[in-house]
């Protein structure tokens, strides 16, 4: 009795286990309105547009994105395709939504949802993303891949199109050499507003003026020069503006960085300009200033050029011409008053300019004419003539002036000569001896002097220390300093000095040579170097009415009337 109870109770839960399995098989094919459902959202990226297609959570080539928001909507069950579920989004003021963003990993998850229908929109993208996945619908649950149950936990995996680009930047002046030391920062835009892009703040260019930024997501930036080397100018308003997108991931700028050069010279005996020429007294010295025009020169406020003249140096003002010079190299003649004036304090001239008037120019060229004065340098360095530039050394992104600059001063020199040479008779300076100079033996030999504009030789008296000076003489070729420069002339004695013996006035002998003098820096210096012309006295000769020719008379007369008395002696006999 007992086994056949046991065998009914086995029998029993057979039958029981077998009725079990089929009711949930029905049951799992039926939703769970009592369950809640969630949606993971795995975000992954394709660089720039090199791979297409929804990606395999299983593949080792995608990159999770950190950063998408994505926002979800429930909407109603019979919505079958994207624009009606914004228009039902639209029309409903308290529909149920809920935004998240993907981490680290790339991955969102929405949890403890309400079955339905929900509408998935990617509302924010990170900026190296080209453009938003599209929105679509999705249910929770779903069916599973095998089509044979419910998916409460619903997992999707969309991928974005992503671009990274490349940009190189090349700082140059304006002989376009590469620049080094340069200082930039990057910028991106943002809802039309400007952002440092961060650690890309602080960028060099190397040694030959180039950097190079790599991976940059899509985006507009702009590159800005925030320091520069000494001299050059800082124009934080000219950035470099560029656009990484999937038609352009490689872009090369280039950055002018202007230094406005400048520089005077002298007009040689050549016709050509040089830094060094001698010049006699009476000359007349033509100069040149050039000054380079930036092209920036509409932003800046301060351009003048100083130019300062050697006290020996008396400019004529009625003289200065300034032009403009354009890129074909065409001059046009700028106006006193409208496109420049002219400050004059003692032996300083300075011009400044109207800018917004040399925007059409790439070089200033200003030329005038000096004389000497009274307080001409005869050798040692010359006649110096200064310029300096000032300009507007910085300018910020608003085109404000932020400080001003002075280029290294810059001079030429005109020199003229001074010679000094002691007349001496061995022991005693001897004054009073008279010289011309000539500018070669040859012309000291025929008489060929050099003269004053009023055809007057120049002339030179030794003083009571026995002193001849020639002043202002020119020496040197073109294009040698005053210190270094040396010239030969010939100076002749005309007029012997004088001297009293026994109440009488009597003179030295003249020179009987043209004698070589060399001018240079130090020759109007008296020193151990210095000529000695030494003049000796004449030999004594008789005079008239002098003892030596009355003893002549004397004895000629005797000799006459000897020969008289002879010849009447003869007669008679």
């Amino acid at each position: 009795m007992k086994n056949k109870i046991i065998n009914l109770i086995l029998i029993v839960v057979i039958l029981l286990t077998t009725l079990s399995n089929k009711i949930f098989a029905v049951n799992n094919s039926v939703i769970d309105t009592t369950q809640k459902g969630s949606l993971t959202i795995t975000k992954y990226e394709h660089q720039n547009g090199n791979k297409d297609g929804i990606a395999n959570e299983n593949t080792n080539e995608n990159i999770e994105l950190e950063g998408v928001e994505f926002t979800i909507y429930k909407v109603n069950e019979e919505i079958q395709n994207i624009e009606e579920a914004k228009e039902y989004i639209k029309s409903q003021s308290l529909i149920s939504k809920l935004s998240k963003i993907t981490d680290g990993n790339g991955v969102v998850k929405f949890e403890n949802l309400e079955l339905g229908r929900y509408f998935v929109e990617e509302t924010n993208t990170p900026i190296n993303v080209l453009e938003p996945i599209q929105p679509f619908l999705i249910d929770i649950p779903s069916t599973n891949n095998g089509g044979n149950k419910w998916d409460y936990d619903v997992k999707v995996y969309p991928k974005n199109t992503t671009v990274y680009g490349d940009v190189t930047l090349k700082a140059v002046n304006n002989k376009n050499e590469g620049l080094e030391n340069v200082k930039l920062k990057l910028q991106k835009n943002n809802n039309d507003k400007w952002y440092d892009y961060l650690g890309a703040e602080n960028l060099v260019t190397d040694n030959n003026g180039l950097i190079t930024l790599h991976n940059l997501p899509a985006g507009k930036y702009r590159l800005v020069a925030t320091e520069v080397i000494d001299g050059y100018i800082l124009d934080e308003s000219n950035t470099q503006d560029f656009t990484i997108s999937l038609d352009n991931t490689d872009e090369d700028l280039e950055m002018l960085i202007e230094k406005p050069e400048m520089k005077i010279e002298v007009l040689l005996n050549n016709g050509e300009y040089g830094n060094y020429i001698g010049a006699n007294l009476e000359d007349t010295t033509t100069w040149k200033i050039e000054a380079k025009v930036p092209t920036i020169i509409n932003k800046m406020k301060t351009y003048k050029i100083n130019n300062t003249l050697s006290n020996g140096l008396t400019c004529n003002e009625n003289t200065i011409q300034i032009n403009g010079i354009d890129n074909s190299d065409n001059k046009t003649l700028l106006i006193n008053n409208t496109d420049y004036n002219i400050q004059k304090n003692g032996q300083e001239l300075i011009l400044n300019f109207t800018n917004e008037n040399l925007t059409s120019f790439k070089e200033l060229e200003i030329t005038y004419d000096t004389t000497f004065n009274d307080d001409v340098i005869f050798g040692n360095d010359g006649n110096a003539n200064t310029v300096s530039l000032t300009y507007t050394s910085s300018i910020d992104l608003s085109l404000q002036e932020q400080g001003t600059s002075n280029t290294e001063d810059n001079e030429a020199e005109v020199h003229t000569g001074k010679v000094l040479v002691y007349k001496t008779d061995g022991k005693n300076a001897l004054k009073g001896a008279i010289f011309r100079i000539a500018t070669s033996k040859e012309n000291a030999q025929n008489g060929r002097y050099i003269t004053y504009s009023n055809g007057d030789y120049i002339e030179a008296v030794s003083n009571e220390q026995g002193y001849v000076i020639f002043e202002g003489l020119s020496y040197g070729n073109d294009n040698i300093p005053a210190n270094q420069a040396e010239t030969s002339y010939w100076i002749v004695e005309t007029q012997a000095p004088s001297y009293e013996e026994n109440g009488e006035t009597k003179y030295y002998k003249l020179l009987s040579k043209p004698v070589e003098i060399k001018v240079n820096s130090i020759s109007g210096d008296y020193s151990e170097n210095t000529i000695q012309v030494i003049n000796k006295k004449s030999f004594t000769l008789p005079t008239t009415g002098g003892i030596g020719v009355g003893i002549t008379i004397l004895i000629g007369a005797l000799v006459i009337g000897t020969a008289v008395v002879l010849q009447n002696t003869k007669k008679k006999e």
